[in-house]
């Protein structure tokens, strides 16, 4: 029996530790690409002048983020710097610069993403194959690799948002009535932190715990449930906030707002720019627009504001189109019902996340800058697809995994050709640069 035990357990170890090699391979791998891009950009100064890639403000995340008392934007960003600047001044420590710090920090948040969505797609019977394909997709997106390079808000946020469906996935999987007292008080401390880490580090993501959640439990009771956990988040992070010397008068936000002139232009329909932005560009990146900011400065922005591609652009949307397409139907067809629940949290975060873009966004420069707190809820929804994908034939499976992995390394090819030559594309202000 002990001889039976160890021939069946030994492969399956041998694999799982593949597979975690192989995770943190493709983690490290590509945070390196970001560091090493967010240096280049940070040394040809195109970090400084706000707004000129694709509306981030830069210079303002790095000096939350690296400087003591600094905490601008709080009202959006309550706790984000209280949570992140201790991470990055531990790293100043050893002798590296505060722009640096911020860049290490900023790329280590996307890494840790990378292996939340693993854990998720494992919890969600995905193969460990299938697993590290649907990584290497997010990875090679548009929006994780500029935004891991680029310090911001929206990785950490993506990172948080991760936990949260981790979360969802435990409370259906494993019903409170199945865990012992002290495994449910530790779950609903787990749930208290990841609420208030998506409220800290953007107030409209502390929705999208309440939502997960309710999901995460059945009947009318788990909704009602969910209320008073809401509710308790929002008074903790409130009390916090205050505590940290956070502003939070939440209204000061009207000139994100499309309906406030000085920011510009409003794009063509809100609604289809947020979710193509989200379900598209997000992935394949449309050839860059050129805008002006509309006040005195008057510099010019790189940004995405249309669905502007060459052909093999195209054609990489078209492939996009069919799994986005494909993703959906199985997501709707699945067989299980928890995998359905599942994907449902999934979809209504996504939806929450695309209709506030619709109304809250900088004009000029559209919604692209946002798409980090989306890329895991659109990568999530990946999981019903790829476990049917493991489940086909041999040939059909080996196919649809070889065509997914063309797709992924044309992906990256192009996203990172591009990520590499921002500093020559984009003009530096006057009064920026060498």
């Amino acid at each position: 029996m002990k001889y039976e035990l160890t021939q069946g357990t030994c492969p399956n170890r041998r694999r799982q530790l593949a597979f975690i090699a192989a995770l943190l391979a493709i983690a490290a791998i590509y945070s390196l690409i970001a560091v090493f891009a967010g240096r280049r950009l940070l040394i040809s100064g195109h970090f400084w002048p706000p707004d000129i890639l694709w509306g981030s403000d830069v210079v303002r995340n790095i000096t939350n983020m690296t400087e003591a008392g600094m905490n601008d934007r709080s009202n959006v960003h309550p706790l984000f710097a209280v949570i992140v600047r201790p991470f990055c001044l531990l790293i100043q420590k050893l002798g590296i610069t505060k722009g640096i710090s911020a860049i290490l920090m900023n790329a280590a948040a996307g890494a840790a993403g990378l292996l939340i969505l693993a854990a998720y797609l494992r919890l969600r019977a995905v193969s460990r194959i299938d697993s590290l394909l649907v990584v290497l997709l997010m990875a090679s997106s548009a929006t994780w690799l500029l935004q891991t390079a680029v310090p911001g808000t929206y990785i950490f946020s993506l990172c948080v948002i991760g936990l949260t469906q981790l979360l969802v996935a435990w409370g259906l999987r494993r019903p409170d009535g199945e865990l012992p007292r002290g495994r449910r008080f530790l779950r609903e401390g787990a749930w208290l932190l990841t609420g208030l880490l998506n409220y800290g580090f953007t107030v409209t993501n502390g929705f999208m715990s309440f939502v997960s959640y309710g999901f995460a439990r059945k009947g009318i009771f788990g909704w009602v449930r969910a209320a008073v956990y809401g509710a308790v988040v929002l008074a903790v992070g409130l009390a916090l906030g205050t505590f940290a010397g956070s502003y939070m008068h939440y209204g000061g936000e009207r000139i994100w707002f499309y309906d406030n002139p000085t920011r510009g232009f409003t794009p063509y329909s809100p609604l289809l720019h947020s979710a193509s932005a989200n379900l598209f560009w997000s992935y394949v990146l449309p050839l860059p627009t050129w805008t002006f900011t509309n006040d005195q400065r008057h510099w010019k922005v790189l940004t995405f504001l249309y669905w502007n591609y060459s052909a093999i652009g195209w054609a990489l949307v078209a492939v996009m189109a069919a799994i986005v397409g494909s993703a959906a139907w199985a997501a709707v067809t699945d067989p299980d019902r928890i995998g359905r629940r599942l994907s449902a949290a999934l979809a209504v975060c996504l939806v929450f996340h695309i209709l506030i873009h619709t109304i809250y966004f900088a004009t000029f420069e559209g919604v692209y800058v946002f798409t980090g707190h989306g890329l895991f809820l659109t990568a999530g929804l990946l999981a019903p697809l790829m476990a049917r994908v493991g489940r086909l034939p041999g040939a059909w499976r080996m196919a649809a995994r070889a065509a997914l992995a063309v797709f992924i390394a044309c992906l990256a090819c192009r996203h990172v050709v591009f990520l590499l030559s921002l500093g020559r594309l984009v003009p530096l202000p006057p009064g920026y640069g060498k």
